[in-house]
């Protein structure tokens, strides 16, 4: 059992790195996350990328709020 459960360490170390890192981007991750949950549900998906990419990440990002580089929508409120 402590032999098989060695393993599980190295991922556990790997998940909180990448917690850790995603911490960071969760104030501009947030604010896009509602902005298209308000906004952009009834266009369609081409244009709701458009408007995540163009419209809503560049000046998140020039008024230097931290976001994740390629943020996905469905990644941010589906992957744990």
């Amino acid at each position: 059992l402590v032999k098989g459960l060695g393993g599980e360490k190295v991922r556990w170390v790997e998940s909180v790195e990448v917690l850790e890192f995603n911490y960071g981007n969760l104030w501009g991750d947030c604010l896009v996350a509602a902005a298209f949950l308000s906004y952009a549900g009834p266009f369609g998906s081409k244009y709701r990328q458009t408007l995540v990419n163009q419209e809503w990440l560049g000046p998140t990002r020039d008024k230097n709020i931290p976001c994740t580089k390629d943020f996905s929508f469905s990644n941010f409120l589906a992957d744990p």
